[in-house]
């Protein structure tokens, strides 16, 4: 697979061995990208035309397949083994670890770190100064100051008039724990706290620390305080 001839990089961009840029790629100045990483990686429909093409002809370049564009800010640090795939858009100040997967659409702000073997699927929104694990479903959202540590998953329920299933939300301040399963809709509220290893099948309100299986109230964060109200 040859790098695209439309991949544009910045000022001081540091690209090491191995890293494949399919489609339209724009990197940011200062930006440090590790070995086997690829960038631009293509939906599964874009695949499947590129290959039915292919039959017909050996020498066709999957670059021409690929419709959207990724475009990586400033300042950010993408390590070995990750995917990140096409219509990407990443604001500045990234810190990526290894073999993190970014799917299709999905939208990240500015000074997100994103820990090792982390899953964001298509369509996700992530806001500014978010703290990731774990795995992400398609169209879940993060908002700006999280820390989503755990699973949001769906409920996997058959469509309905070909409407998509809600995902999860996490709200503003929140933090979602180590292990925790956000499963459906559900919404956690702006700075709550989700204890590791719970199960939340309901919104969890503001400010609510939620702990066990099924989740449950087991106190509040006080309004004016940095501290627990148990």
């Amino acid at each position: 697979m040859k790098n695209s001839n439309r991949a544009k990089f910045g000022k001081d961009v540091w690209v090491g061995d191995n890293v494949k840029f399919i489609g339209d790629v724009e990197i940011g100045n200062g930006t440090i990208i590790e070995d086997n990483v690829i960038i631009g990686a293509p939906t599964t429909e874009e695949l499947r035309r590129f290959r039915d093409q292919w039959m017909k002809n050996k020498n066709i370049d999957i670059n021409n397949f690929v419709q959207g564009k990724v475009s990586i800010g400033e300042n950010c640090v993408i390590r070995s083994g990750t995917v990140i795939h096409t219509n990407v858009v990443i604001g500045d100040n990234l810190d990526c670890y290894r073999n993190v997967l970014i799917g299709n659409g999905t939208r990240i702000g500015n000074n997100v770190y994103i820990m090792d073997s982390t899953r964001i699927f298509c369509d996700v929104k992530i806001g500014n100064n978010v703290r990731l694990s774990g795995f992400l479903a398609n169209r879940s959202i993060v908002e700006d100051n999280a820390s989503m540590l755990g699973y949001l998953v769906h409920k996997y329920d058959p469509p309905i008039g070909g409407k998509l299933e809600k995902a999860p939300i996490v709200k503003r301040g929140a933090t979602v724990g180590i292990l925790s399963i956000i499963i459906g809709g559900v919404t956690v509220g702006e700075n709550a706290y989700v204890a590791a290893g719970a199960v939340v099948t309901k919104d969890v309100p503001p400010r609510w620390i939620v702990a066990g299986c099924p989740a449950r109230k087991i106190g509040e964060i006080r309004r004016n305080r940095n501290e627990f109200d148990y």
